[in-house]
């Protein structure tokens, strides 16, 4: 069965795909469970066939009577309570359902601001998508309505109710449990089922397929499922510092000496390293499996600014060969001078990353993006180099070249903040 046809049977597929699953296997998993046998991604995934929690719809005094999203809580497979915020709740028709992961940090999904209400930059895929799409968007657990994130990027000062909870595997039971209660709430299955993640999100909705029947898309922006240790030694080896003749290789080598640590004390939500705990890092050291995220008939859809410095491009850039390699039906977007948020030099706030979604609802209704950003498929009219003047050695220069330049641009590669700064 396709996930389109998944996507068609609602809720009653949860039921028929989990008795699948014989009672003893679930025995099994569970006592594994509990004895600590299994590990953590493991345990977060085990619960009873064919349970799917009922949402239960929140009386939420503090949000406006007429605000657009309503506010949900459901029991997830760890049997924590989670809280959901869902758009267009009275609407009886098949429009797709749009799941948006958040980043890394315990804030609220809402803020409140001189007794105003706003949300995140989850709120672009309303402003683009009504009436076409309904929004779910899931509240971390341990976070509660309008907390702030005390140093966003960070868990630094974050609550101990958070950081008890602050995995990706934990985070995925969360969000798998708020998304088929979603599904469940429905008069009609959507259409289609779209997970749309940034930076830490898109880690998460990479994870998603295979876990959540019905999904037909998948937008990862600024984010994917490359390995945390990856990921610092691609920003560390695409911005040497200067004072070293070994070049990279002093911030390789501290780089490669953390993961020791989180290895031998994966569950500690004490312990930190770049601003987030063991127990987060345990989790993300090692990349993600692929093969459902490239099987067809997923669409999957990738955007990575070219100098974001938070997550390097290059993992984006590897995800895409990978997949191209496999046949995955793909579309990647590479904004040249784009930061993480997506940010072209002089530009601020969240314009950039709401005008991403518009573009992800639009490709996930058919429409196709356009222009110079666009690397695959490739656009009508685009640049196309000519193989025949494609060498390893020409490469090679022109990469030099580029790291010689911008070791000499003001600032240098080891600005504050920068990839050098490890």
């Amino acid at each position: 069965m396709n996930p389109m046809s998944q996507a068609r049977l609602g809720a009653p597929a949860f039921h028929r795909r989990a008795n699948r699953t014989s009672a003893r296997h679930w025995i099994c998993a569970v006592l594994l469970a509990a004895s600590g046998q299994l590990p953590v991604q493991a345990q977060s995934a085990v619960q009873p066939p064919g349970v799917v929690a009922q949402p239960r719809l929140v009386d939420e005094p503090r949000l406006p009577a007429n605000f657009a999203y309503r506010a949900f809580e459901t029991t997830d497979a760890l049997g924590r309570s989670v809280r959901f915020y869902l758009t267009d709740v009275d609407s009886s028709d098949d429009r797709p359902l749009v799941l948006a992961v958040q980043n890394t940090g315990c804030g609220s999904l809402f803020l409140q601001v001189d007794g105003r209400v706003g949300g995140g930059w989850f709120t672009g895929l309303r402003g683009a998508s009504r009436p076409t799409a309904q929004t779910l968007i899931v509240e971390k657990p341990g976070v509660n309505l309008f907390d702030l994130n005390p140093q966003p990027g960070t868990s630094t000062g974050c609550p101990a109710t958070f950081l008890a909870e602050h995995s990706l595997d934990r985070w995925l039971a969360a969000v798998e449990a708020a998304t088929r209660a979603a599904l469940a709430s429905r008069v009609k299955p959507p259409r289609a089922l779209i997970a749309v993640g940034h930076g830490e999100g898109a880690q998460l909705a990479a994870r998603l397929p295979g876990r959540l029947p019905g999904l037909t898309h998948v937008a990862l922006i600024s984010g994917g499922p490359a390995g945390a240790l990856d990921e610092w030694m691609a920003l560390a080896a695409a911005a040497p510092g200067t004072s070293s003749r070994a070049g990279a290789n002093a911030q390789l080598r501290a780089l490669a000496q953390a993961a020791d640590p989180i290895r031998a004390e994966p569950r500690s939500p004490d312990k930190t390293l770049l601003g987030q705990p063991y127990r987060y890092w345990a989790a993300r050291l090692s990349a993600a499996p692929i093969d459902a995220l490239a099987a067809k008939p997923l669409r999957v859809f990738i955007a990575h600014g070219e100098r974001d410095r938070s997550v390097p491009v290059s993992s984006s850039d590897r995800l895409a060969a990978e997949l191209l390699a496999r046949g995955a039906d793909l579309t990647w977007i590479r904004v040249p001078g784009a930061d993480h948020a997506l940010n072209t030099p002089g530009a601020t706030g969240g314009a950039a990353l709401r005008d991403m979604l518009g573009t992800v609802l639009a490709w996930q209704a058919g429409t196709a993006p356009a222009g110079d950003t666009v690397v695959w498929p490739i656009p009508a009219g685009a640049e196309v180099f000519d193989m025949g003047k494609f060498t390893v050695e020409r490469l090679q220069a022109e990469a030099e070249a580029e790291r010689l330049r911008r070791l000499n641009s003001p600032g240098g590669a080891t600005a504050p903040g920068g990839p050098g700064s490890f």
